[in-house]
């Protein structure tokens, strides 16, 4: 259930301000390598079909290396621009001293640190995640956090469920 605080935090870190005693870990919707190595192969493939177009009598390998270099160019270039008026709600992730507030592609999650038991890192569908684990034993898998600060979510999150149990 998400609290009047809970919102008032959010909209704190939305303006840029990040109150004290609070951490915000901003998703990025891709690795932020990514892109980089993508545009790395696009320009080496690139490079490969013009040295090739030179030294080679047939036209199949510069096509195929051209292509190539095309596709690996395409996967490097962002797809989605926001206009001006449409705001920018970036994906983030939230740590108050009593809950943790998740907005992502499935919406706006919270939890009371005094409702999780712990938190896990599991292999799901082929990736690495972080699941917070509820009193019940449910587990809610985490998006994928790329912080450029260097936080240790995982290491921060069981301080905080410590520190809410008493221990």
């Amino acid at each position: 259930m998400v609290t009047v605080l809970d919102i008032d935090v959010l909209l704190q870190v939305d303006a840029g301000h990040v109150p004290a005693g609070v951490v915000a870990v901003f998703i990025d919707e891709e690795d932020p390598l990514r892109r980089r190595v993508m545009l790395a192969f696009a320009l080496l493939t690139a490079v490969a079909a013009i040295l090739l177009a030179f030294h080679s009598a047939h036209a199949a390998g510069p096509v195929l290396l051209a292509l190539a270099a095309g596709l690996f160019g395409v996967s490097a270039t962002p797809t989605v621009r926001r206009s001006e008026d449409q705001p920018i709600r970036r994906q983030v992730a939230v740590m108050t001293q009593h809950s943790i507030i998740i907005r992502d592609q499935n919406g706006l999650r919270t939890w009371r640190l005094d409702d999780l038991r712990d938190i896990v890192a599991r292999i799901h569908h082929k990736q690495a995640l972080l699941m917070l684990v509820d009193a019940s034993g449910k587990e809610h898998p985490l998006p994928p956090l790329y912080s450029r600060r260097g936080v240790n979510l995982r290491a921060l999150i069981s301080q905080r469920l410590a520190s809410a149990r008493g221990v």
